[in-house]
């Protein structure tokens, strides 16, 4: 299906895939944009007082198809896009006859005081390479001249910019939500030296339109949702198998949540709560000297789902909890569908320092179908994320027991679920 290419057109693509083609010499970028990867080749020619000119790369999934996101991409001038943009100018250059499939536009970019603005002139080139995968080719102008009819853009160099996008719809991708994985390559000509970390940070600035295309297609809710679902029917229906340290760890949990229930009830001491809904004390288990706290309450959703929703730690939702003053850090490895490294880091107020947790997450379902969550600290995550200094390490020993109601509220299935945790 689409646009057959012309000549001059299928050029551009094999010249691009030539100019971008090998993972040698491409280096991290750090990225401004949460859920989107960049990185960055410069040019050996950095020396003062010559062109400076640099590869880079953006790369992310987005919640649509890859048709629309090259659509997206393609018109550049959309409204939409002007709106958020920062361009000096931002214009669609009409001259001749239009190929259904090509755009020729031009940006003026605003540069640091006593560097000149930048101007792009170039064209977009629409392409069909599959039923998964659309690409946007972006080449170079140079035989037009820009009336700015009267707008403010300043004293302009002409630099030169090359892009190719490509987006390849997902095969596993979620029910009801279709997605795409976006590489976004680019080459910056800037027409003149200028300082590495001003190219490093103007490449972020053009790369930042793979975030812009994540945020216009954007379906956070229904993604969990979707993730939530899927989760959910592996915890009901997939036996799992499991190491013997995340048998061990397992072993311990529960056997933490056995000795608390194994207290004396005057052992135990009421804690005030605002949610009446909800049961909430604490106690000290023989001989130790940190205190336990316990809560209980109906859930009114089935155990399976309780699950899935505690388990997963990477959902757009809890994410989102980095932008807050509340966590410093989420960091989540996955082992399998039943275990997973976790460190979150939580600021402790004034004058404190932050609390970092390092834990080892298992759930296991029982042949009674009880379903279990323990955390338990672990090192595994020192290697990629080293300890730093003031960052203090906590511990905790966690374990959650869901068990499933026998009697309904009408047609909605219940389940009460119960925490315990230590926390040094």
């Amino acid at each position: 299906g689409g646009y057959k290419l012309e000549g001059d057109q299928e050029d551009i693509f094999s010249d691009l895939n030539e100019l971008f083609g090998g993972d040698d010499g491409w280096k991290a970028l750090k990225s401004p944009y949460e859920g989107v990867g960049m990185k960055i080749k410069r040019s050996k020619r950095n020396a003062k007082g010559e062109r400076t000119v640099g590869l880079g790369l953006g790369e992310a999934t987005v919640d649509c198809t890859a048709e629309q996101a090259a659509a997206w991409l393609f018109f550049y001038n959309s409204n939409d896009r002007k709106i958020t943009s920062k361009d000096l100018a931002r214009l669609e250059i009409r001259k001749g006859p239009m190929r259904n499939n090509e755009r020729t536009f031009v940006t003026v970019k605003k540069m640091p005081f006593l560097v000149s603005n930048r101007q792009f002139l170039f064209r977009q080139i629409l392409k069909w390479d599959s039923d998964r995968s659309t690409s946007v080719a972006t080449w170079p102008v140079n035989d037009v001249e820009v009336d700015y009819g009267g707008a403010s853009v300043g004293k302009l160099t002409k630099a030169t910019v090359k892009g190719l996008f490509t987006a390849t719809n997902l095969k596993n991708g979620l029910d009801g939500v279709p997605q795409c994985k976006v590489i976004m390559k680019q080459l910056f000509d800037l027409g003149g030296y200028i300082p590495t970390k001003l190219l490093d940070k103007k490449m972020a600035t053009s790369l930042k339109a793979v975030w812009g295309l994540q945020q216009s297609f954007k379906r956070d809710a229904d993604v969990d949702k979707a993730s939530l679902d899927v989760l959910t029917n592996i915890i009901k229906t997939k036996k799992q198998d499991y190491s013997d340290d995340e048998a061990k760890a397992m072993a311990k949990g529960k056997n933490f949540y056995k000795m608390c229930f194994s207290c004396e009830d005057s052992k135990f001491k009421e804690l005030k709560n605002t949610d009446k809904r909800v049961m909430m004390k604490s106690v000290h288990l023989d001989g130790d000297s940190l205190v336990t706290g316990v809560c209980e309450a109906i859930i009114d959703a089935p155990v399976e789902k309780c699950v899935a929703y505690e388990f997963m730690k990477g959902t757009r939702e809890r994410m989102a909890l980095k932008k807050t003053k509340k966590y410093r850090k989420i960091e989540i490895k996955k082992i399998s569908d039943h275990s997973q490294f976790y460190l979150s880091r939580r600021q402790f107020g004034y004058g404190l320092y932050d609390r970092e947790w390092r834990n080892l997450v298992v759930w296991q379902k029982d042949d009674d179908g009880k379903v279990w969550i323990i955390y338990e600290d672990t090192d595994r995550l020192d290697k990629d994320f080293p300890q730093i200094s003031g960052v203090t390490q906590a511990s905790a020993m966690t374990t959650w027991c869901f068990e499933e109601l026998k009697s309904k509220m009408g047609d909605i299935t219940q389940c009460k679920a119960t925490f315990t945790s230590k926390v040094d």
